[in-house]
C-alpha cells in the first residue's frame, strides 16, 4: 500500500447529389472580422455569400477542423472577377477532401475550390481526393478549371497543395468557336502578372482537355494551365492527356505569358496525346513567351523542356527519372555529371518565406519535396526497457487515411503494460489510441509511449466530511489482490461538538457504511466520507 497526502486503403469521392449551397449555414465573425468554419455547411454560405456578391474583402477565414465534402456537389467559392473572392482565407494546415465539382452549373465555368480569387490571399490549405469536371454540347466563351482555383486574378496562393485529383474539360461543341479552354492541376488560369505562388503543388493529379473542334485557345499543366505570375518553391507530379485541338501542354505550365518567373520549381509530369503537330508540349513549358526561369528543372521523359517558342532557358535543367530518385543529384554538389541544383536550398534562401527543400525515401522517390507539404509523426519508447520504437510516419498534408501506430517494434517496460501513445510523456497531453487517425494540421507529432502497472492500482480516497482538525482527505493506493483495510478516523480526524461513527460512501450516510478496521477487497476506486454524531 502507499499513501499519497495532496497538496488520430484510399478513400473513392463519394456519391453525390445536390449542392452543398442548399444547406449554407450562417457563420458569426469576432470583432477584428474574421470567420473560424468547422463544418461543409458553413464552408458552402462562404460559398453563396461570395456568389451574392461579397467578397469578403477586409476579412479573414480559418478553417478550424478537417472538412470532408462527400455527399453534395461544391459549388466554387466565385465565378468570375466580377463575383470573387478577395479576402485571406488560412487553411492552417487542415484538409479539404471529397470535393466534386460538376460543371457548368448556374452559368459558372469556373471549377475549383475557388472560383474566382482576385487579389485574396489563400494560404495553408490542403485538398485531398477531389474531382473537378467540366462537361457541355454548348460552346462557352471560357472555361477555367483547377483543383484549387480556378481564374486566379492576383493575390497570393502560399502553402498550398492538392494530392489525388482529377480535373477534366470536355468541349462536346462540334463547330469551331472563339472559346478558350485552360486547364491545371492547382489553378486553371493566372491573369494578372503580380500574382504570386508560393510552396505550391500538385501531387498525383490527372488532369485531360478535349475539344471536338478547333476552339480559339485550349492549355493544360500540371499545376497551372495557362497564364502569368510569379511561381516560386512550387512542383507539379500530374498526368496530363489531351485532344488534337489542345495548343498548349506544360508539365509544370501549359502556356506562360511574358513577364512570368520561374523560381526554384520543377515538374515530373507525364505528358499523353501530343502525337501532333499542332500542339505544343513540353516538359516544363508548353509555350514559352519571354520567361525569366531560375533554378528550374523537368523530367526529361516527359519530352523536350518548352514547346513552341521555347529555347530552352540556361536555368532550366533536364534531369532523367533515374537522376531524379537519387537524392545526391540534389545534395552532392561535388557531382556535375549529374545536374546537380546547385543546392535547392541555396536558391531558396533568396525566396521570402519560402519552405525548405529535403529528399526522403518515404516521400517522392527521393524526389525534392518542401518541408510545408508533409509532417513527420515519431514514436518515442517513454523509458522503455526493451523493443524499438515504431519508425517514423512521413505523411503528405491532405491524405486522410494515415492511422496511430501499433507498438509494432514490441515495446515493453518491466512491471508495466503498453496503453497507448500521448503528446506528453506523463500523459497529460493529447492521447492517441492505435489507428486513430492522424490529418497533420497540428504539425509534426511525436507520440511517447504510456505505460500502466502490469498489477492494476485501485485507491480509497477518505475525506474530512467537516471536521475541524486533521486531514482534508487522503488518498491510500492498493495492488490488486492485496486487501484493504479501512482507516481508523478516530486517530487522526476530530470534529469539535461531534464523535466520529465511521465512513459512507457519500457525504450524507445514505450510501454503503463501512467501520474502521473493516478488511475489504477493490476492484475500482472507491471514495469515503467520515460520518459524524452529535456528542
Amino acid at each position: 500500500m502507499s499513501i499519497f497526502f495532496p497538496q488520430l486503403s484510399i478513400p473513392a469521392v463519394a456519391a453525390t447529389s445536390g449542392y452543398w449551397t442548399n444547406y449554407a449555414e450562417s457563420v458569426d465573425y469576432t470583432e477584428d472580422n474574421t470567420y473560424t468554419i468547422t463544418s461543409a455547411e458553413q464552408l458552402a454560405w462562404v460559398a453563396s455569400q461570395v456568389l451574392d456578391g461579397n467578397s469578403f474583402s477586409g476579412c479573414t477565414i480559418k478553417l478550424g477542423a478537417d472538412i470532408d465534402l462527400s455527399g453534395h456537389y461544391w459549388v466554387p467559392i466565385g465565378k468570375t472577377v466580377t463575383y470573387y473572392f478577395a479576402g485571406t482565407f488560412d487553411g492552417q494546415n487542415h484538409v479539404i477532401s471529397n470535393m466534386t465539382i460538376s460543371l457548368p452549373y448556374s452559368s459558372i465555368n469556373s471549377g475549383g475550390f475557388f472560383g474566382c480569387v482576385k487579389g485574396g490571399i489563400v494560404q495553408n490549405l490542403h485538398l485531398y481526393n477531389t474531382a473537378v469536371s467540366w462537361s457541355s454540347n454548348e460552346t462557352p466563351s471560357s472555361v477555367f478549371a483547377g483543383s484549387l482555383v480556378g481564374i486566379f486574378a492576383g493575390g497570393s496562393l502560399i502553402n498550398c497543395s492538392v494530392n489525388k485529383a482529377t480535373v477534366s474539360c470536355a468541349y462536346k461543341y462540334s463547330s469551331s468557336s472563339s472559346a478558350s479552354l485552360k486547364v491545371g492541376g492547382l489553378v486553371g488560369t493566372s491573369t494578372i502578372s503580380t500574382g504570386t505562388m508560393l510552396n505550391c503543388c500538385a501531387l498525383n493529379t490527372t488532369c485531360s482537355l478535349t475539344a471536338a473542334a478547333s476552339i480559339y485557345l485550349a492549355a493544360i499543366g500540371g499545376l497551372v494551365g495557362y497564364g502569368y505570375g510569379n511561381m516560386q518553391n512550387s512542383f507539379a507530379i500530374a498526368t496530363l492527356s489531351a485532344s488534337a485541338n489542345t495548343f498548349f501542354m506544360g508539365g509544370f505550365i501549359g502556356a506562360a505569358e511574358p513577364l512570368s518567373v520561374f523560381d526554384n520549381c520543377y515538374s515530373s509530369s507525364a505528358l499523353s496525346g501530343i502525337a501532333t503537330t499542332t500542339l505544343c508540349a513540353g516538359g516544363f513549358i508548353g509555350y514559352n513567351r519571354t520567361t525569366t526561369v531560375t533554378n528550374c528543372f523537368w523530367n526529361s521523359a516527359c519530352g523536350a523542356s518548352t514547346g513552341y517558342n521555347g529555347s530552352v532557358p540556361s536555368n532550366l535543367v533536364s534531369l532523367t527519372t533515374e537522376q531524379m530518385s537519387n537524392s545526391s543529384t540534389f545534395t552532392n554538389g561535388s557531382n556535375m555529371d549529374m545536374y546537380l541544383y546547385q543546392h535547392l536550398n541555396t536558391e531558396a534562401s533568396s525566396i521570402t518565406d519560402a519552405s525548405t527543400w529535403s529528399c526522403n525515401s518515404k516521400l517522392l522517390s527521393y524526389k525534392p519535396i518542401l518541408d510545408n507539404q508533409y509532417f513527420v509523426v515519431s514514436y518515442d519508447g517513454n523509458n522503455n526497457t526493451g523493443g524499438t520504437e515504431p519508425s517514423s510516419q512521413y505523411i503528405f498534408y491532405g491524405i486522410t487515411t494515415n492511422t496511430v501506430s501499433s507498438n509494432s517494434g514490441s515495446l515493453t517496460n518491466t512491471g508495466y503494460v503498453f496503453s497507448g501513445w500521448n503528446t506528453a510523456a506523463d500523459g497529460t497531453g493529447t492521447a492517441y489510441s492505435i489507428g486513430d487517425a492522424i490529418s497533420g494540421s497540428q504539425g509534426n507529432l511525436t507520440l511517447y509511449a504510456q505505460w500502466e502497472s502490469e498489477s492494476p492500482t485501485y485507491s480509497i480516497t477518505y475525506y474530512g466530511n467537516g471536521n475541524t482538525s486533521g486531514y482534508t482527505y487522503i488518498k491510500a493506493y492498493y495492488s490488486d489482490g492485496n486487501a484493504a483495510t479501512i482507516f481508523d478516523g478516530t486517530q487522526d480526524l476530530s470534529n469539535i461538538g461531534y464523535t466520529f461513527n465511521g465512513w459512507n460512501t457519500t457525504s450524507d450516510g445514505s450510501g454503503t457504511s463501512y467501520d474502521s478496521g473493516d478488511t475489504i477487497d477493490l476492484s475500482s476506486d472507491l471514495t469515503l466520507y467520515a460520518q459524524w454524531s452529535e456528542s
